[in-house]
């Protein structure tokens, strides 16, 4: 048996002998290009029986996120990104160093992601991945966000035509910058 390909319908090439096959996978093909794909085999008698060719077009991986932006909040620190063209979900990481960015979700179609049970005043470094059937893009720009406490012993004392509020930050330090 051979397996026959051909980048324009008709004319059909041998593009490799394959024997008793199921499944048949060309990676030598350009991104963006229809190929027509069909096999070609014999039978008892020795003639040529030829399938019915089918296309197909390659696809690249996506290109990876851009804009990631993390905003920080109680043990909780929300991304939210530009998508993707040609993606069909993406995949989070997370850790307390660039280098050190481990895999902590997969996620659909989506721009936005909360990652939670975080300590607070701790700082991570978060990228993504956009992913598709064809592959995973580069990782995008990592971003660096430090989760936060509510502020505590919030009081108001009312004044003429004013309220002033008194409370006590735990944190103060900036919550996300990108790294």
């Amino acid at each position: 048996s051979q397996m026959q390909q051909a980048s324009k319908s008709g004319n059909l090439v041998k593009i490799a002998d394959v024997g008793v096959i199921k499944i048949y996978t060309n990676t030598v093909l350009i991104t963006g290009t229809t190929y027509h794909m069909a096999s070609k085999g014999e039978n008892a008698a020795g003639s040529c029986v030829s399938a019915r060719a089918v296309s197909a077009t390659p696809l690249a991986p996506p290109a990876a996120p851009t804009n990631l932006g993390a905003t920080a909040g109680n043990a909780r620190v929300t991304l939210n990104w530009t998508k993707s063209s040609c993606a069909t979900g993406y995949e989070i990481h997370r850790g307390s160093s660039i280098g050190n960015l481990t895999k902590i979700a997969d996620v659909g179609y989506v721009n936005t992601y909360t990652t939670t049970g975080l300590t607070n005043g701790s700082s991570y470094y978060v990228d993504i991945k956009a992913k598709n059937a064809d592959g995973s893009s580069a990782v995008s720009i990592a971003v660096r966000a430090t989760p936060i406490a509510p502020p505590t012993n919030l009081a108001a004392s009312p004044g003429n035509a004013r309220v002033t509020l008194n409370l006590t930050i735990i944190h103060s330090s900036p919550c996300c910058e990108s790294g």
